[in-house]
């Protein structure tokens, strides 16, 4: 399998660059990663969560809306839980792995 490069990569030789752009083919998550994928998934929660009360709010005050309208709101807002939930977990792996390897070079 060849490796793709190109001139607008940083720090490759430009294209057909034979030095791979990391190490045996696994992407790594660095601390950074972890933290903007926990601070993505905590922002949905906020967000959509602020969103599904002013939702549940209209609701409850009978605005007059298609229901169609309160179930497409109400799926998307469920959907975003699922993917904070995902990007949490994966965040919190992350974490707990740049954790273990930062230990482990000491």
């Amino acid at each position: 399998m060849e490796r793709w490069a190109s001139s607008w990569v940083p720090g490759s030789a430009g294209a057909g660059a034979t030095e791979p752009l990391w190490e045996d083919e696994r992407v790594k998550f660095e601390r950074k990663h972890a933290i903007l994928l926990l601070t993505v998934a905590a922002w949905n929660v906020f967000s959509f969560g602020n969103f599904a009360k002013n939702l549940y709010s209209a609701y409850d005050a009978g605005e007059d809306r298609a229901t169609g309208y309160w179930v497409a709101h109400s799926v998307l807002i469920v959907v975003n839980f699922v993917i904070a939930g995902l990007l949490g977990s994966l965040g919190w792996k992350a974490l707990r792995a740049s954790k273990a390897s930062t230990q482990g070079a000491e």
